[in-house]
This record gives C-alpha cells, structure tokens and sequence, in this order.
C-alpha cells in the first residue's frame, strides 16, 4: 500500500507540534505518548517533555486570559456557576499557591481552574509563575512515566513482538476515539 504515509515519518515529522497541540487540549494521553515515543527512539525525551511543559502553559493561559476576558459575564449568566463561584473563591483564596500550581494534576479541574482564577482576582504575573511550577512539575511526571513505561515494554516484550509504529499510532488513535466518545457521553448525562 504505497499510498499509506509511513507511520515513523509522520511521527517524526509531526510529533512535537501534535504534542504540544494535545497537551493543550488532553495533556496526559498526549504526553504519555510522546514518553512511549521517546523511548521508542521515536521522538527525543528532552523535546517531548519542553513540548508538554509549553502545551500545559499555552493551554492554562487562554482559559486564564478567556476568564479574564469574558468570564464574569458567561458566569453571572449561568445560575449553576454562579451559585459555585463563591466557593471557589474561598478555597482559592485560602489555598492559593498550592492551587495555581497543583491544578495540572487535579483531573477534571484542570480546564476549568484556569478559567474560574482568570474571573479571580489573581494577577496574571503570579498565575503564571504559578502555572509554569506546576507545568514543569506535571510534564517531567507524566513524560518520565511514558518513557519508563515504553522501557520497560522494551524489556519485556521480545524483538518480535515489540511494538513499532505501525501498530502503536492505530491503536492510540482508537483509544483517543473511544476516551473522546466516552467523554462526550458522560457530559450528555
């Protein structure tokens, strides 16, 4: 099948910039991958872990900026965010620090933390002086564990059965569909 694009190329070629590209979007599949990548020989570790570092600050700063922007409004608007935002304001407000730098890895906050802190009265400088701490802490931990992973599947599996890229990109591709579907499923609820 010639007019297949050789798997390895596309990911050496288009890795980095679809990196940084998921992890501003759904940061741990991408950088897990990037990791499995890297230790593949597909991809440098060293690049793959500034890749997710940038992806988690381009991406936590336009929701922060969004917020700023539009958020008291699309707030006020919505009696179920409205109710909530007191709250988070106190807990924002007490915990701070550890908040802007520990919302990289608390799930199904990250998106909206950025957001609900650019509404806050938090300053942009320390958002993201913040943001960039807890990035580069959230981009060596999930890097480093893709890369350890993809090691040690090298280790265990044999030269034969070791995945290549020809079987690795389909079978993310299909567990990227399936998470995004069940993602979308779960918001219908």
């Amino acid at each position: 099948m010639a007019f297949l694009p050789d798997p390895e190329l596309l990911i050496r070629s288009y890795g980095y910039p679809m990196l940084v590209a998921g992890t501003m979007v759904e940061g741990e599949i991408a950088l897990v991958v990037g990791g499995l990548m890297a230790a593949q020989g597909y991809l440098d570790l060293s690049l793959v872990l500034l890749c997710g570092f940038m992806g988690a600050i381009a991406g936590d700063q336009f929701f922060f900026h969004l917020g700023r922007r539009v958020g008291m409004t699309y707030v006020l608007k919505r009696r179920s965010l409205r109710d909530r935002i007191g709250r988070v304001e106190f807990y924002c407000r007490k915990y701070k620090a550890v908040i802007l730098a520990g919302s990289r890895f608390m799930y199904g906050c990250r998106a909206l933390l950025p957001f609900f802190f650019g509404v806050s009265s938090v300053r942009a400088g320390k958002f993201f002086l913040f943001n960039a701490v807890g990035a580069s802490l959230w981009a060596a931990t999930v890097g480093l564990t893709g890369y350890f992973v993809g090691h040690l599947a090298k280790r265990v599996l044999s030269e034969a059965a070791r995945p290549t890229a020809a079987v690795v990109v389909p079978a993310l591709c299909a567990a990227a569909c399936v998470s995004a579907f069940l993602r979308l499923r779960g918001k219908k609820k």
